[in-house]
């Protein structure tokens, strides 16, 4: 019996080319482009936690910059004072009278307490994420129920957290020395005392659950601008870097993506949204911060000269009353008092941005020079 043997040249037992791995190809020898090898990520490591580095520290840089601007601004807004700071021209001459008759920790008063409450704000909407499964975290383009579900996670955080934001806010505008110094954890104490009615009582103290729910839905407010804004400004960004590469007829490569382009679109949108936000919410701000403060006894500054403490007597019946008589009696220009005070904030904060833009741009050209010399 004759075996038939199978030639290489027959269809059945030639070989088929399989990817661009192969080096066989019916007809013609395969071409297969050179590929690189991988690069080592040892010369990118500095540059790498250099921008890093600069991201995450320009975040608190701001937080720290921004307090005493914050501090300025809220006085003024309790100031019963004729001066309204609405331009920052005013801001600094009263700036000035009240460093001369206070230690410099008095433009940081309350600002451990405001971290210790954004901390422990954080640590309320992780443990409702565990318990609820509700997004800690969506995109625009998550489906409605999400958003909603994410919408409801964060008020509910800002109502539980809404005690403790309000007495940190006491903290950071009663006058510095006229008042006794709190403790560090006395904000946590005083927020429960005053919830459950076992604090100094007066006849005009707002009670403090009328003022949860005021206050949850006007910080949600205040991030819900927030984050439109910054998606809006990131969109626009990455819209008009697109345009850019497309009219250099250029695509995006290893070298391109430094880390200026990566992190410093997102601080923009940061600083615009956050200012965005602020401008926004600032007439609902004064209202309600008028109504924490009101019945307290606490002495604060004299927003006009900066020479003595005054005491605040507000007699507001809830939030309309207040609305209505600050337009009444003060007129307009009354819910923006200490506006000024924001405008330098910005500005500050703008300048801390464009220094930030420089550090990021000398790492990135760090990068193309590594990489450049790696291809040479």
């Amino acid at each position: 019996m004759s075996e038939k043997f199978e030639t290489f040249d027959s269809p059945r037992r030639k070989p088929q080319a399989s990817g661009s791995d192969s080096l066989l190809y019916s007809g013609s020898h395969q071409h297969v482009p050179y590929q690189r090898p991988p690069e080592p990520k040892q010369a990118d490591q500095f540059p790498k936690a250099a921008g890093a580095v600069i991201g995450h520290a320009s975040v608190w840089i701001f937080e720290t910059m921004a307090h005493p601007f914050i501090v300025f601004r809220r006085s003024c807004q309790i100031s019963p004072g004729s001066t309204y700071h609405l331009t920052p021209f005013t801001v600094p001459t009263v700036g000035f009278q009240l460093s001369r008759n206070k230690p410099p920790a008095w433009v940081y008063k309350g600002f451990i307490s405001s971290l210790l409450t954004r901390g422990i704000n954080m640590l309320t909407e992780n443990v409702l994420n565990e318990v609820t499964n509700w997004p800690l975290a969506v995109s625009v383009y998550s489906s409605l129920k999400k958003q909603c579900f994410h919408l409801l996670l964060k008020w509910t955080g800002y109502l539980l957290c809404a005690p403790l934001y309000i007495t940190s806010y006491v903290e950071t505008v009663q006058s510095f020395g006229a008042n006794d110094s709190p403790s560090l954890f006395e904000f946590l104490t005083e927020g429960c005392s005053r919830l459950f009615g076992r604090t100094y009582q007066h006849t005009w103290m707002v009670p403090m659950w009328t003022l949860l729910v005021p206050t949850a839905t006007f910080r949600l407010c205040h991030y819900g601008v927030q984050q439109v804004t910054s998606h809006l400004v990131l969109r626009y960004l990455t819209e008009e870097k697109q345009a850019t590469e497309m009219q250099d007829d250029s695509s995006v490569d290893y070298v391109k993506q430094t880390h200026h382009e990566q992190i410093y679109p997102g601080l923009v949108a940061n600083f615009v949204s956050f200012l965005v936000a602020d401008i926004v919410m600032f007439p609902c701000e004064t209202v309600l911060h008028r109504l924490y403060i009101q019945g307290t006894r606490v002495l604060t500054d004299n927003m006009d000269h900066g020479r003595e403490v005054l005491g605040v007597h507000f007699r507001y019946n809830g939030i309309f009353d207040c609305f209505w008589q600050i337009l009444r009696d003060e007129g307009m220009n009354a819910f923006f008092r200490g506006f000024g005070a924001l405008m330098l904030q910005y500005s500050c904060h703008f300048i801390g941005l464009r220094l930030i833009s420089y550090a990021l741009e000398s790492v990135s050209v760090g990068m193309k020079r590594n990489v450049a010399a790696r291809k040479r």
